[in-house]
């Protein structure tokens, strides 16, 4: 799944305005690196949660990370009665 995690996050490590290498923003959000790395290569599809957490650390809305298309799809892998944070 295409997306502008990478960007974002090489955007702020540019700018040195906080933490932003994949270990710092997994961390951050949760996560671990190596799931950050699955994320930001597409080869894994996020959950809610984890838009939610990545856009508000890298400053920007989750339709700057994907696709509205992408970001359905990522919603419509929630069962219902279950949080965006766990996985389906």
């Amino acid at each position: 799944m295409q997306n502008g995690i990478r960007f974002y996050r090489e955007k702020l490590l540019a700018e040195g305005a906080k933490p932003a290498s994949q270990q710092a923003v997994a961390e951050h959000i949760g996560i671990k690196r190596s799931r950050l790395s699955m994320l930001e290569n597409g080869h894994i599809v996020p959950t809610p949660d984890e838009v939610e957490k990545l856009a508000q650390y890298l400053g920007v809305t989750p339709g700057h990370l994907y696709e509205p298309g992408q970001i359905a799809f990522v919603y419509a892998q929630v069962k219902p009665g279950q949080k965006g944070g766990e996985s389906a």
